[in-house]
Order: structure tokens, then C-alpha cells, then sequence
């Protein structure tokens, strides 16, 4: 959204009135409605003057985040149900196995932001929610707090993002996945204590 509007004022235009709830929409989500790390004084300018153009930000957000299916709700209880931690809840993590998908009809849309509902849980540093995909197939989400780079995660298993939130695919048995991603978040853990 930022990026966008730097472009349309770098050509000297204004901005459309009738984009201006896209922009605001665009800017809203990927700071997380102005709560991550990304949300500067520009992302917070940027959207005060759309809605100066008359962009209206409750049934915004209303129609993003308050408007999910029974299905959704109940598949997030289950999703909520499967929480595991270790290293003394800095490692918080779920798994939603494709039968719990099927048997609550839910498809992977519908599971945008399960992951950063684990991160709200005090004191974890790094989240990761499993996804089953098929027989042996998963797609793993990764989020963070504090200094600890979950990119650095997801590129050992061949994924990528960001220090905050990232992502990658594997296979094997969900054992052998979520061991797998222990190990290394454990050895992320170890190694932040020893810079320290």
C-alpha cells in the first residue's frame, strides 16, 4: 500500500478516492492492523490521509477479522486444543492434520492467522503451526518475537520470509517434521544464550 501511494504521488497524481479503501486495506493487513514491527509513522500517515479521502476503517476491519465461519472457529479450537511447549514456553507449537481440516471443511484460507494466534501466548519466542497437506506432506508457518529470526528456520528446510514470520514445506511423518523443526528452533535457542 505505502509503496503504491509513493508511486502515484512520485508521477504528481492524487489518489483515486475509489482506491483509496484498497490501499488502506493493503496497508492494514501487512502490519497487522498497526501492530507489528513495520508499522512506522508512515504506515500510520499514510492511513490517516485515506481516511481523509473517506476510507472507513471499522467495517474494514470488521469484515477482516471478525466475520470467520463456525467452521474456522471450530477448526481453531482444535488447532488450540493440539498446543505443545518446550524450552520452558519459548517454543510454542500446533499441528492440524488434515482429517481435523476435513472433518471441520475448512481449506487453507481459511487458516490465515491460526500461526499468529499462537504468538499471542506470553513469553514464547518462536511459534510454528503444521499444516497437513496430504499423506507426508506439511506446510510449516513460523512467527517470532524479540530478536530471534525465524527466516534463518525456514531456510534450513528450504523456505524463506522474513525475521518475523516465515514459512517452508516438508515431508516425512509428523513426528519426524515436528522433531526436525525442535531441533533446530532448540539450537536457534542455545544459540541466541550463548551470544548473550
Amino acid at each position: 500500500g505505502n509503496l503504491v501511494l509513493e508511486v502515484i504521488r512520485a508521477l504528481g497524481q492524487e489518489v483515486p478516492v475509489n482506491s483509496a479503501e484498497s490501499l488502506f486495506v493493503a496497508i492494514a493487513t501487512d502490519t497487522g492492523w498497526f501492530r507489528y514491527s513495520n508499522s512506522g509513522s508512515v504506515a500510520y500517515e499514510t492511513a490517516a490521509q485515506l481516511v481523509e479521502l473517506g476510507v472507513d476503517p471499522e467495517p474494514i476491519f470488521q469484515q477482516i477479522f471478525q466475520s470467520f465461519s463456525i467452521e474456522r472457529t471450530l477448526a481453531l479450537g482444535d488447532l488450540l486444543a493440539n498446543i505443545e511447549c518446550r524450552c520452558d514456553g519459548r517454543i510454542l507449537f500446533s499441528l492440524l492434520s488434515e482429517e481435523m481440516r476435513q472433518r471441520r471443511g475448512v481449506n487453507m484460507e481459511d487458516l490465515d492467522g491460526f500461526v499468529d494466534t499462537l504468538g499471542q501466548v506470553r513469553d514464547t519466542e518462536i511459534v510454528f503451526l503444521v499444516v497437513e497437506l496430504g499423506p507426508g506432506r506439511y506446510k510449516v508457518s513460523l512467527r517470532s518475537r524479540g530478536e530471534m529470526s525465524v527466516h534463518v528456520i525456514a531456510a534450513r528446510f528450504g523456505g524463506g520470509g522474513h525475521a518475523k514470520a516465515a514459512g517452508c514445506r516438508l515431508e516425512g511423518t509428523e513426528e519426524e517434521v515436528i522433531s526436525n523443526l525442535l531441533d533446530v528452533c532448540q539450537e536457534m535457542l542455545v544459540s541466541k544464550g550463548a551470544d548473550s
